[in-house]
């Protein structure tokens, strides 16, 4: 089975409204994106979407400035089809960031209709935001 039959076949085992955690690097706790791998992250998600899926792959643009409520209120603008497989690279991001993008999508009623990856998310942090939305979101 190849990589790409191994993603779909995990894309496939998502329900909507469900989040999954995907680590896609082999990093210590502390280390940073490669340039490389950080391009990667942009590779072609679309080949895995349904006709009835649009595509968000939420990250910074800069690694030095957070996202904030416009940065998600801008992503979120560009969905507009039924159903959504949104990507959040999370390896640069912090809890806060994630925490404030999944009640935003919470509060627009979008995570019902959404599969949720979040990629490389460092275990303290999965840890942080499961103790803290434990009673919003299953994950």
């Amino acid at each position: 089975m190849t990589n790409n039959e191994e993603f779909q076949k995990f894309l496939d085992e998502i329900s909507y409204g469900e989040i999954r955690v995907l680590a896609m690097e082999n990093r210590g706790a502390y280390a940073e994106p490669e340039e490389e791998t950080a391009k990667s992250t942009d590779a072609n998600f679309s080949e895995f979407l349904n006709e009835d899926e649009d595509l968000l792959l939420l990250k910074r643009s800069d690694d030095f400035e957070p996202l904030d409520e416009e940065d998600f209120n801008r992503s979120l603008a560009q969905l507009d089809k039924p159903q959504h497989l949104i990507i959040v690279d999370c390896l640069v991001l912090g809890t806060t960031e994630i925490r404030a993008f999944l009640l935003k999508l919470l509060d627009e009623g979008l995570l019902e209709k959404s599969k949720l990856l979040l990629l490389d998310l460092p275990e303290l942090e999965y840890l942080t935001l499961k103790e803290a939305l434990t009673s919003k979101i299953k994950f």
